[in-house]
């Protein structure tokens, strides 16, 4: 571990300090924004694991594979989410016109 890590760039210091191994990049297509590759580009560089995967084909992973008691708990939880206060309106209103297109209503 390095003991002098002012001398490196902020993300250094941060993969340095928080022993970070691999890294999960969500995007939202198939391409791979620029600046999200050379990032990638740069933590691989590092000697660290680097994948991309799509976030619709990861969510559908996961909620197939967790099984009906994980799906009823997530939807218990995003649900209280959804009704909480703290959640800004505009995404709430988000999460619906994303449900009302995707259910084609």
């Amino acid at each position: 571990m390095w003991t002098n890590l002012e001398w490196f760039p902020p993300s250094i210091q941060k993969i340095a300090r928080s022993s970070v191994e691999d890294y999960l990049f969500f995007i939202k297509e198939t391409s791979i924004d620029a600046q999200a590759l050379h990032q990638a580009h740069t933590y691989f560089a590092q000697g660290h694991e680097v994948n991309f995967m799509v976030i619709k084909d990861w969510i559908i992973a996961v909620l197939g594979t967790i099984g009906r008691k994980g799906r009823v708990i997530f939807n218990q939880i995003f649900i209280d989410l959804l009704d909480s206060p703290e959640i800004p309106t505009h995404l709430k209103v988000g999460w619906n016109e994303q449900i009302d297109h995707l259910t084609g209503a």
